[in-house]
Protein backbone atom coordinates (compact mmCIF):
# COMPACT_ATOMS: atom_id res chain seq x y z
CA UNK A 1 0.00 0.00 0.00
CA UNK A 2 1.09 3.36 -0.42
CA UNK A 3 2.31 5.66 2.87
CA UNK A 4 -0.88 7.73 2.08
CA UNK A 5 -3.73 5.38 1.51
CA UNK A 6 -6.39 5.49 3.93
CA UNK A 7 -5.94 3.52 7.58
CA UNK A 8 -8.85 4.47 8.88
CA UNK A 9 -11.46 7.44 9.76
CA UNK A 10 -12.99 8.27 12.80
CA UNK A 11 -15.52 10.63 13.51
CA UNK A 12 -15.51 13.84 16.19
CA UNK A 13 -17.55 13.18 19.13
CA UNK A 14 -19.87 16.35 17.81
CA UNK A 15 -19.49 18.11 21.13
CA UNK A 16 -19.06 21.34 19.45
CA UNK A 17 -21.34 20.53 16.36
CA UNK A 18 -21.74 18.10 13.95
CA UNK A 19 -19.21 15.22 13.99
CA UNK A 20 -16.39 15.36 10.96
CA UNK A 21 -14.64 12.24 9.91
CA UNK A 22 -11.14 12.50 9.65
CA UNK A 23 -9.40 10.51 7.85
CA UNK A 24 -5.80 9.41 8.84
CA UNK A 25 -2.80 7.55 6.53
CA UNK A 26 -1.12 4.75 6.64
CA UNK A 27 2.64 5.27 6.97
CA UNK A 28 2.56 8.38 8.69
CA UNK A 29 0.42 7.66 11.39
CA UNK A 30 1.46 4.53 12.50
CA UNK A 31 5.12 6.41 12.95
CA UNK A 32 3.66 8.83 15.07
CA UNK A 33 1.88 6.61 17.08
CA UNK A 34 4.60 4.60 17.95
CA UNK A 35 7.13 7.40 18.79
CA UNK A 36 4.73 9.02 20.83
CA UNK A 37 3.78 6.38 22.64
CA UNK A 38 7.89 5.59 22.92
CA UNK A 39 9.61 8.66 24.27
CA UNK A 40 6.56 10.64 25.58
CA UNK A 41 5.50 8.04 27.92
CA UNK A 42 9.41 6.91 28.06
CA UNK A 43 8.05 3.60 27.78
CA UNK A 44 11.00 0.68 27.77
CA UNK A 45 10.83 -2.93 27.22
CA UNK A 46 9.24 -5.11 29.89
CA UNK A 47 6.77 -2.20 30.86
CA UNK A 48 3.37 -2.86 31.73
CA UNK A 49 1.28 -0.23 30.05
CA UNK A 50 -2.31 0.61 30.01
CA UNK A 51 -4.68 3.31 28.51
CA UNK A 52 -8.01 3.21 29.86
CA UNK A 53 -9.82 5.05 27.08
CA UNK A 54 -12.14 3.52 24.96
CA UNK A 55 -10.40 2.21 21.59
CA UNK A 56 -12.94 3.48 19.54
CA UNK A 57 -12.24 7.66 20.18
CA UNK A 58 -8.52 8.53 19.17
CA UNK A 59 -6.78 7.96 21.94
CA UNK A 60 -7.70 4.41 21.94
CA UNK A 61 -6.76 3.97 18.40
CA UNK A 62 -3.51 5.31 18.88
CA UNK A 63 -2.48 4.56 23.01
CA UNK A 64 -4.34 0.87 22.91
CA UNK A 65 -3.77 -0.11 20.03
CA UNK A 66 -1.29 0.92 17.39
CA UNK A 67 1.52 2.76 19.39
CA UNK A 68 1.99 0.05 21.88
CA UNK A 69 1.63 -2.96 19.68
CA UNK A 70 3.96 -1.40 16.77
CA UNK A 71 6.62 -0.84 19.61
CA UNK A 72 5.84 -4.58 21.06
CA UNK A 73 4.37 -3.34 24.36
CA UNK A 74 2.26 -4.99 26.91
CA UNK A 75 -1.03 -2.95 26.40
CA UNK A 76 -3.87 -3.44 28.79
CA UNK A 77 -7.09 -3.32 27.67
CA UNK A 78 -9.57 -1.90 30.64
CA UNK A 79 -13.76 -2.66 29.86
CA UNK A 80 -16.47 -0.59 32.17
CA UNK A 81 -16.04 2.22 33.96
CA UNK A 82 -13.73 3.31 36.78
CA UNK A 83 -15.99 3.34 39.72
CA UNK A 84 -17.45 -0.06 39.51
CA UNK A 85 -17.26 -2.21 41.80
CA UNK A 86 -16.01 0.93 43.68
CA UNK A 87 -13.47 4.41 43.26
CA UNK A 88 -10.60 2.25 43.37
CA UNK A 89 -11.02 -0.05 40.44
CA UNK A 90 -7.76 1.30 38.43
CA UNK A 91 -5.35 1.52 41.37
CA UNK A 92 -6.17 -2.19 42.58
CA UNK A 93 -5.39 -2.95 38.20
CA UNK A 94 -1.99 -1.05 38.70
CA UNK A 95 -1.46 -3.05 41.99
CA UNK A 96 -2.43 -6.87 40.43
CA UNK A 97 -0.70 -6.12 37.16
CA UNK A 98 1.73 -3.70 38.35
CA UNK A 99 1.37 -1.17 35.97
CA UNK A 100 4.31 1.03 35.00
CA UNK A 101 2.46 3.73 32.45
CA UNK A 102 -1.52 5.07 32.95
CA UNK A 103 -3.05 7.45 31.13
CA UNK A 104 -6.75 8.75 31.37
CA UNK A 105 -9.18 11.53 30.73
CA UNK A 106 -9.46 14.51 32.93
CA UNK A 107 -13.72 13.43 33.61
CA UNK A 108 -12.49 10.27 34.93
CA UNK A 109 -10.30 12.35 37.44
CA UNK A 110 -12.93 14.48 38.28
CA UNK A 111 -15.24 11.51 38.85
CA UNK A 112 -12.62 9.94 41.28
CA UNK A 113 -11.74 13.21 43.00
CA UNK A 114 -15.39 13.07 44.54
CA UNK A 115 -14.59 9.55 46.39
CA UNK A 116 -11.77 11.08 47.91
CA UNK A 117 -8.38 9.53 48.84
CA UNK A 118 -9.43 6.07 50.69
CA UNK A 119 -9.82 4.23 47.16
CA UNK A 120 -6.16 5.12 46.21
CA UNK A 121 -3.99 4.74 49.42
CA UNK A 122 -5.28 0.92 49.94
CA UNK A 123 -3.48 0.03 46.83
CA UNK A 124 0.64 -0.40 46.07
CA UNK A 125 1.25 2.54 43.33
CA UNK A 126 4.82 2.35 43.51
CA UNK A 127 5.23 0.18 39.94
CA UNK A 128 4.18 3.46 38.30
CA UNK A 129 6.70 5.81 36.56
CA UNK A 130 4.47 7.91 34.44
CA UNK A 131 1.34 9.36 34.67
CA UNK A 132 -0.95 10.97 31.35
CA UNK A 133 -4.26 12.86 31.33
CA UNK A 134 -5.79 13.76 27.51
CA UNK A 135 -8.83 15.16 26.34
CA UNK A 136 -9.97 18.15 27.90
CA UNK A 137 -8.24 21.05 30.12
CA UNK A 138 -7.34 19.88 33.14
CA UNK A 139 -8.32 21.90 36.49
CA UNK A 140 -5.92 22.93 39.35
CA UNK A 141 -7.63 20.81 42.00
CA UNK A 142 -7.31 17.52 40.05
CA UNK A 143 -4.33 18.09 38.05
CA UNK A 144 -2.58 18.44 41.98
CA UNK A 145 -4.68 15.14 43.10
CA UNK A 146 -3.39 13.80 39.86
CA UNK A 147 0.39 14.75 40.73
CA UNK A 148 0.33 14.45 44.83
CA UNK A 149 -1.91 11.56 46.13
CA UNK A 150 -1.66 9.18 42.81
CA UNK A 151 1.41 10.14 41.96
CA UNK A 152 3.39 10.64 45.35
CA UNK A 153 4.50 13.80 44.09
CA UNK A 154 7.11 11.49 42.68
CA UNK A 155 6.11 10.89 39.09
CA UNK A 156 6.53 12.30 35.89
CA UNK A 157 3.00 13.79 34.42
CA UNK A 158 1.94 15.21 31.83
CA UNK A 159 -0.48 17.17 29.85
CA UNK A 160 -0.16 17.90 26.48
CA UNK A 161 0.78 27.55 21.92
CA UNK A 162 -0.24 33.75 20.16
CA UNK A 163 -2.81 36.70 19.21
CA UNK A 164 -4.92 36.11 15.97
CA UNK A 165 -2.67 36.10 12.88
CA UNK A 166 0.81 36.55 14.76
CA UNK A 167 2.63 34.61 17.01
CA UNK A 168 3.03 36.42 20.47
CA UNK A 169 6.24 36.74 22.31
CA UNK A 170 7.78 35.92 25.26
CA UNK A 171 5.76 34.09 28.23
CA UNK A 172 2.87 35.11 31.00
CA UNK A 173 0.61 35.27 27.63
CA UNK A 174 -2.03 33.90 26.04
CA UNK A 175 -3.52 33.40 23.04
CA UNK A 176 -4.39 30.77 20.10
CA UNK A 177 -2.78 27.34 20.40
CA UNK A 178 -1.60 26.89 16.68
CA UNK A 179 1.46 24.23 15.08
CA UNK A 180 4.21 25.78 12.80
CA UNK A 181 5.62 22.72 11.20
CA UNK A 182 3.61 19.76 10.00
CA UNK A 183 3.78 15.88 11.81
CA UNK A 184 3.31 12.57 10.58
CA UNK A 185 0.22 12.16 12.57
CA UNK A 186 -1.74 14.42 11.04
CA UNK A 187 -4.91 13.57 9.86
CA UNK A 188 -5.16 14.44 6.11
CA UNK A 189 -8.85 14.93 5.02
CA UNK A 190 -12.15 15.22 6.59
CA UNK A 191 -14.50 12.40 4.95
CA UNK A 192 -16.19 13.99 1.47
CA UNK A 193 -15.25 17.58 3.00
CA UNK A 194 -11.86 18.79 2.22
CA UNK A 195 -13.58 22.09 2.27
CA UNK A 196 -14.30 22.08 5.86
CA UNK A 197 -11.07 20.51 6.51
CA UNK A 198 -8.94 23.49 5.44
CA UNK A 199 -11.03 26.13 6.59
CA UNK A 200 -11.55 24.41 9.95
CA UNK A 201 -7.64 23.99 11.02
CA UNK A 202 -5.41 25.84 8.09
CA UNK A 203 -7.71 29.17 6.69
CA UNK A 204 -7.97 31.45 9.98
CA UNK A 205 -4.02 31.57 10.43
CA UNK A 206 -2.13 31.12 7.07
CA UNK A 207 0.83 29.37 7.14
CA UNK A 208 0.21 27.18 10.43
CA UNK A 209 -1.98 24.24 11.57
CA UNK A 210 -4.86 25.68 14.22
CA UNK A 211 -5.94 23.47 16.85
CA UNK A 212 -9.17 25.27 17.84
CA UNK A 213 -7.91 25.36 21.31
CA UNK A 214 -6.53 28.63 23.43
CA UNK A 215 -3.53 28.07 25.26
CA UNK A 216 -1.29 30.30 28.11
CA UNK A 217 2.34 30.37 28.22
CA UNK A 218 3.29 30.92 31.49
CA UNK A 219 6.03 32.58 33.26
CA UNK A 220 8.27 29.82 32.99
CA UNK A 221 7.67 28.99 29.50
CA UNK A 222 5.05 25.97 29.93
CA UNK A 223 2.11 25.57 28.25
CA UNK A 224 -1.49 25.55 29.43
CA UNK A 225 -4.31 24.69 27.21
CA UNK A 226 -7.61 26.76 28.44
CA UNK A 227 -9.85 24.84 26.36
CA UNK A 228 -11.90 25.63 23.18
CA UNK A 229 -11.35 29.03 21.38
CA UNK A 230 -15.31 28.64 20.26
CA UNK A 231 -16.20 28.19 24.16
CA UNK A 232 -16.21 32.13 24.63
CA UNK A 233 -18.85 34.04 26.59
CA UNK A 234 -18.98 37.40 25.45
CA UNK A 235 -21.02 39.55 28.46
CA UNK A 236 -20.96 43.00 28.43
CA UNK A 237 -18.22 42.97 26.05
CA UNK A 238 -16.03 41.39 27.89
CA UNK A 239 -14.67 37.84 26.32
CA UNK A 240 -14.84 35.29 28.96
CA UNK A 241 -13.35 31.66 28.25
CA UNK A 242 -15.84 29.00 30.09
CA UNK A 243 -12.20 27.37 31.26
CA UNK A 244 -11.44 29.77 33.15
CA UNK A 245 -14.78 30.02 35.05
CA UNK A 246 -14.58 26.27 35.78
CA UNK A 247 -11.32 26.59 36.92
CA UNK A 248 -11.90 29.02 39.52
CA UNK A 249 -15.52 26.86 40.45
CA UNK A 250 -13.56 23.27 41.16
CA UNK A 251 -10.83 24.96 43.30
CA UNK A 252 -13.95 24.81 45.96
CA UNK A 253 -13.87 21.97 47.89
CA UNK A 254 -17.00 20.69 47.60
CA UNK A 255 -16.65 20.59 43.94
CA UNK A 256 -16.06 17.60 41.82
CA UNK A 257 -16.45 18.96 38.45
CA UNK A 258 -18.73 22.11 36.77
CA UNK A 259 -19.20 22.95 32.84
CA UNK A 260 -20.07 26.81 32.10
CA UNK A 261 -21.44 27.94 29.08
CA UNK A 262 -23.22 31.03 28.45
CA UNK A 263 -27.34 31.94 27.39
CA UNK A 264 -28.81 34.43 25.75
CA UNK A 265 -29.26 37.91 28.17
CA UNK A 266 -31.44 40.42 27.33
CA UNK A 267 -28.94 43.22 29.52
CA UNK A 268 -25.52 41.90 28.69
CA UNK A 269 -25.88 39.96 25.62
CA UNK A 270 -24.60 36.88 27.10
CA UNK A 271 -25.48 35.29 30.72
CA UNK A 272 -22.59 33.18 32.62
CA UNK A 273 -24.47 29.35 33.25
CA UNK A 274 -22.66 27.27 35.45
CA UNK A 275 -23.47 23.31 35.53
CA UNK A 276 -21.67 22.11 38.93
CA UNK A 277 -21.53 18.26 40.46
CA UNK A 278 -20.33 18.09 44.37
CA UNK A 279 -18.32 15.91 45.92
CA UNK A 280 -19.43 12.59 47.57
CA UNK A 281 -20.91 13.13 51.02
CA UNK A 282 -21.22 17.12 50.87
CA UNK A 283 -23.91 17.72 53.29
CA UNK A 284 -23.45 21.76 53.36
CA UNK A 285 -27.00 23.53 51.62
CA UNK A 286 -26.87 23.93 48.23
CA UNK A 287 -27.87 27.68 48.74
CA UNK A 288 -24.46 28.37 50.92
CA UNK A 289 -22.45 26.33 48.34
CA UNK A 290 -23.81 28.46 45.30
CA UNK A 291 -23.42 31.62 47.23
CA UNK A 292 -19.80 30.80 48.34
CA UNK A 293 -19.14 29.83 44.24
CA UNK A 294 -20.03 33.40 43.55
CA UNK A 295 -17.72 35.02 45.62
CA UNK A 296 -15.20 33.00 44.53
CA UNK A 297 -15.37 33.65 41.04
CA UNK A 298 -15.69 37.15 41.57
CA UNK A 299 -12.79 37.28 43.21
CA UNK A 300 -10.53 35.18 41.10
CA UNK A 301 -12.03 36.75 37.64
CA UNK A 302 -14.14 39.95 38.07
CA UNK A 303 -17.62 40.69 38.59
CA UNK A 304 -18.84 39.79 34.89
CA UNK A 305 -17.81 36.35 35.05
CA UNK A 306 -19.95 35.66 38.03
CA UNK A 307 -22.48 32.92 36.88
CA UNK A 308 -26.13 34.21 36.92
CA UNK A 309 -26.95 30.61 37.03
CA UNK A 310 -25.61 27.89 39.22
CA UNK A 311 -27.67 24.31 38.59
CA UNK A 312 -26.60 21.73 41.46
CA UNK A 313 -26.73 18.83 39.46
CA UNK A 314 -25.63 14.57 39.80
CA UNK A 315 -23.86 14.33 36.49
CA UNK A 316 -23.85 15.86 32.87
CA UNK A 317 -23.98 15.11 29.09
CA UNK A 318 -21.02 12.90 28.27
CA UNK A 319 -19.74 11.62 25.36
CA UNK A 320 -18.40 7.89 25.69
CA UNK A 321 -15.03 9.98 25.42
CA UNK A 322 -15.53 11.66 28.55
CA UNK A 323 -16.00 15.16 26.80
CA UNK A 324 -19.22 17.08 28.28
CA UNK A 325 -21.61 17.67 25.19
CA UNK A 326 -21.81 21.20 25.88
CA UNK A 327 -24.09 22.12 22.74
CA UNK A 328 -26.83 20.08 24.66
CA UNK A 329 -25.87 22.56 27.75
CA UNK A 330 -26.66 25.57 25.89
CA UNK A 331 -29.72 24.34 24.14
CA UNK A 332 -30.88 23.40 27.97
CA UNK A 333 -30.14 26.64 29.77
CA UNK A 334 -31.53 28.34 26.26
CA UNK A 335 -35.04 27.05 27.11
CA UNK A 336 -34.61 25.41 23.78
CA UNK A 337 -35.43 21.77 24.39
CA UNK A 338 -37.13 20.76 21.51
CA UNK A 339 -33.83 21.35 19.39
CA UNK A 340 -31.42 19.27 21.67
CA UNK A 341 -30.17 17.75 18.03
CA UNK A 342 -28.50 14.22 18.02
CA UNK A 343 -27.66 12.56 21.30
CA UNK A 344 -26.81 9.23 20.03
CA UNK A 345 -22.93 9.73 21.29
CA UNK A 346 -24.00 10.31 25.15
CA UNK A 347 -22.77 7.58 27.43
CA UNK A 348 -25.91 8.82 29.53
CA UNK A 349 -28.66 9.80 27.49
CA UNK A 350 -31.05 9.69 30.39
CA UNK A 351 -28.89 13.01 32.27
CA UNK A 352 -30.50 14.99 29.61
CA UNK A 353 -33.57 14.80 31.08
CA UNK A 354 -32.46 14.85 34.62
CA UNK A 355 -31.02 18.86 33.93
CA UNK A 356 -33.98 19.63 31.85
CA UNK A 357 -36.23 18.95 34.74
CA UNK A 358 -33.73 20.61 37.20
CA UNK A 359 -33.04 23.92 35.03
CA UNK A 360 -36.94 24.13 34.51
CA UNK A 361 -37.86 23.48 38.37
CA UNK A 362 -35.29 26.75 38.87
CA UNK A 363 -36.16 29.11 36.40
CA UNK A 364 -39.84 28.24 37.79
CA UNK A 365 -38.33 29.63 40.71
CA UNK A 366 -36.78 32.72 39.73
Amino acid sequence: MDANDHLFMLYTSGSTGSPKGLIHAQAGYLLHAMMAHKFVFDYCPGDIYACVADVGWITGHSFVVYGPLCNGATSILFESVPTYPDPGRYWEMVERLKVNQIYLVPTALRLLLKSGDTFVKKYDRSSLRTLGCVGEPLNHEAWEWYHDVIGDKRLILWILGGKQKQEIQGNNVSGALCIKQPWPGLARTIYGNHERFVATYLKDFPGVYRTGDGAHRDVDGYYHITGRMDDVINVTGHRLGTAEVEDAMDEHGAVAETAVVGFPHDIKGEGVYAYVILKDGITDPEDQIIAELKAMTKKKIAGYAVPEVVLITPGLPKTHSGKNMRRILRKICAGEKESLGDTSTLADPSIVETLIEKHEQLTSKQ
